[in-house]
């Protein structure tokens, strides 16, 4: 890697974590080595943060009203109605029973009907059944499941993000980094309320679009943390089933996040203010063509560092030997490679050039397109009877 490489990261906390690998990476090799640690830091690329893109224009055109979508969707026009967008895992996305629990709290003292939207596919059934349970143990609470088994229309998703109040994100897990469906909740004019997780915190502004959350690992956690990362990286565990063990250890504030909930619930103009600072947030940093001229201001960026270095440095470097596998496996063949004469070669039989000729296909799209011919001769001297 050079300095004009680059590494993009959806998010700050995306960032943190490359970061630190490439540092606890380095501190590794210079243990080992006794290198130059100054060349080998100054060898690291880029990591700029750009975001995800979402056309807000195209998702806010398509909205319904509120009152067409409510009606469609057969809820009350006077319920809280709260949003959450996204998959449903437990292992991947969030343990979802401590919102239940605080939306049941909630709703025996709003005084009108609370309405949960919970809007996308369930990861299995067992998982779906799971949730199912814990929503008969919340009977307060109204839950109005779109999605499950099947996935969502974008018009579906378009009636939950128009009849809602909020959106709620108390996600818990390391498999997140950005976020999206915070930034179409936003997109859509609505306040959030989300886990100050991940890269969460780059999308909502605390008292302006929504509330953080406070969230914090448990602790002791770092008493498991080694075993787990182990058996994930040997494969003795999945990598759904070590983030959701991982997400057990992560802690939110409940207590805020319920009196968050309470405050947007129950105060309209807050709504209002928030829900509109949210629309414009989303419109000014996660519009696609905005995202898009990020990229390009990037790409500039790079080519002038790349210009400014040293020739030598810019000089073509062999692919790495893991990524070149004749190289890596010169040493199996017995003898070098040699040319073959296309004259000479006879056509295989069509059945055997016929199921092998995506073989063929994509040997040829990988070569330079002046080697092709040449390079047909020797897949068609493989077959030659001499």
């Amino acid at each position: 890697m050079q300095p004009w490489d680059a590494l993009i990261c959806t998010s700050s906390a995306g960032r943190a974590v490359v970061q630190a690998l490439i540092e606890d990476r380095q501190q590794q090799l210079l243990a080992r080595t006794g290198g130059d640690a100054q060349r080998l830091r100054g060898q690291q690329p880029q990591l700029p943060v750009i975001p995800l893109p979402l056309e807000v224009a195209q998702l806010q055109a398509a909205l319904p009203s509120r009152g067409a979508a409510r009606q469609a969707l057969g809820l009350p026009a006077d319920a809280a109605v709260v949003l959450w967008l996204g998959r449903l895992s437990l292992l991947t996305k969030l343990d979802p029973w401590p919102a239940y629990a605080l939306l049941q709290r909630l709703a025996g003292r709003l005084g009108r009907p609370l309405v949960l939207i919970e809007c996308g596919p369930d990861d299995s059934p067992q998982q779906g059944h799971h949730f199912e349970q814990l929503r008969q143990l919340c009977p307060a609470v109204r839950f109005l499941r779109l999605g499950g088994e099947q996935p969502v229309e974008e018009s579906t998703k378009h009636q939950a993000l128009a009849a809602a109040d909020l959106g709620l994100f108390l996600v818990d897990n390391p498999q997140e980094t950005f976020g999206l469906a915070v930034v179409e909740a936003m997109a859509a004019g609505l306040p959030c309320v989300a886990s100050n997780w991940d890269g969460y915190r780059d999308l909502l502004r605390p008292g302006v679009d929504g509330f953080l959350i406070d969230s914090r690992w448990a602790a002791g956690a770092e008493t498991a943390s080694g075993v787990l990362g182990w058996q994930q990286f040997t494969g003795l565990s999945s990598f759904p089933q070590t983030a959701g063990a991982l997400a057990q250890l992560v802690q939110l504030d409940l207590g805020a996040a319920e009196a968050a909930l309470e405050a947007l619930l129950a105060d309209a103009k807050l709504r209002r203010a928030m829900g509109a600072a949210a629309k414009q947030r989303a419109l000014q940093l996660f519009d696609a063509p905005v995202v898009m001229g990020h990229y390009q201001k990037l790409f500039a960026e790079l080519r002038a560092i790349r210009a400014a270095a040293p020739a030598e440095a810019r000089d073509p470097q062999p692919l790495p030997m893991a990524l070149d596998p004749l190289r890596l496996f010169a040493g199996f063949a017995s003898q070098p490679p040699r040319e073959a004469d296309p004259s000479g070669i006879s056509d295989p039989p069509d059945a055997v050039r016929a199921f092998r000729q995506s073989l063929w296909q994509q040997v040829l799209a990988a070569a330079p397109e002046d080697q092709r011919p040449s390079l047909l001769a020797q897949l068609r001297a493989k077959h030659h009877q001499p």
